[in-house]
């Protein structure tokens, strides 16, 4: 890997499992996008690709902004735990950085943790998981 590249690994989940375990949940996170676009706050226009890039360096806009929709994803967070045993967590990885390296994510991706523990969770879902490596520049 050449200097300023950095390698990264998560487990990942398709965004289909996560409707497939949470439906309610998952769509009440995806409307709380619309609702918070149409309050009068002064935000650039906010969807799952801009929260999901925001989570990863650790800049989203003040909670109270976005209350709602970081109200919408805890509660996906919890629900999914409570229904697999797995740990959810919403990422982002540029494809610019990407391509043609190999990379394994593109955009949005849905980790999971809670799954090389031996635990039970991990080896009931691990058809469903898959081990993804990336790399960012930065």
């Amino acid at each position: 890997m050449s200097m300023g590249h950095y390698g990264y690994c998560a487990d990942v989940v398709e965004k289909e499992f996560v409707i497939e375990q949470c439906p309610k949940e998952y769509q009440t996170f995806i409307d709380s996008f619309s609702k918070t676009t149409t309050k009068t706050i002064d935000l650039e226009i906010i969807n799952l690709e801009s929260f999901a890039r925001d989570m990863e360096v650790g800049d989203l806009p003040e909670e109270e902004e976005i209350k709602d929709i970081i109200d919408a994803y805890e509660n996906l967070v919890r629900a999914f735990d409570t229904k697999t045993g797995l740990n959810l967590e919403v990422g982002y990885h540029d494809p610019e950085y990407g391509y043609p390296r190999g990379d394994q994510v593109y955009e949005i991706y849905w980790s999971v943790g809670q799954v090389w523990k031996k635990t039970m969770a991990g080896e009931k879902w691990k058809d469903k998981i898959q081990h993804a490596h990336w790399v960012a520049y930065g």
